[in-house]
């Protein structure tokens, strides 16, 4: 199910809560829970420790099923297919988002490319050049035991082969480019783990 306010959107399916909104200029904030109660006013701050103002709000655009397809009456049954719902838009600064009826999120620049895209591999859309039997989602929530906290696996794949991936902080590898690596976000004595990183297409990720 798709909620649009004034300033964000919220996904929620099975557990699963998805929500977008603006944080900054030119920023946006992605939550992502199995808590179907999540809302900017609930959910914790973790590393935005500071107030961001917005001045401007963003431009939102959802469109509902009944805005463009009239439902039979009670009783009847209309054989035709349904139209696809298109995918609602959140926009702000130089950054649009677009969250799909079934949960499918993607971030758009300027100029309209994907910066990047989730990475699913399910058959939750058996139409997308994604669907897959693997059955492996873009967010992947693992319980932590004996706490109500859970793990997150975050998928993403940049459909540019040049793209190059920085940052994370300083870790005794002589690998610069990170894209397709992966690093222990913890802090140890011979390194310094920063979840921060910066792509050569104009981008960060935090």
């Amino acid at each position: 199910m798709l909620i649009s306010t004034d300033r964000s959107l919220t996904f929620t399916a099975d557990g699963h809560t998805l929500l977008v909104e603006p944080h900054g200029p030119h920023a946006l904030r992605i939550h992502a829970s199995v808590n179907p109660l999540l809302s900017p006013s609930e959910s914790k701050p973790w590393a935005f420790t500071e107030e961001v103002a917005v001045d401007t709000p963003p431009v939102i655009n959802c469109t509902k099923l009944d805005d463009q397809h009239t439902l039979p009456p009670p009783g009847q049954v209309n054989l035709e297919p349904l139209p696809l719902c298109p995918p609602a838009t959140l926009t702000h600064g130089n950054l649009t988002a677009a969250l799909s009826p079934l949960g499918y999120l993607s971030v758009h620049n300027a100029e309209g490319r994907p910066i990047p895209i989730e990475k699913h591999r399910t058959r939750i859309d058996p139409m997308a050049p994604s669907a897959s039997a693997l059955e492996i989602p873009a967010r992947d929530f693992t319980p932590i035991t004996a706490s109500n906290y859970y793990n997150l696996s975050y998928r993403l794949e940049s459909l540019d082969p040049e793209e190059k991936i920085y940052g994370g902080g300083q870790y005794q590898q002589p690998i610069l480019n990170l894209k397709g690596s992966e690093l222990e976000l913890a802090q140890r004595n011979s390194q310094a783990s920063v979840p921060f990183f910066v792509s050569s297409l104009g981008y960060g990720i935090l």
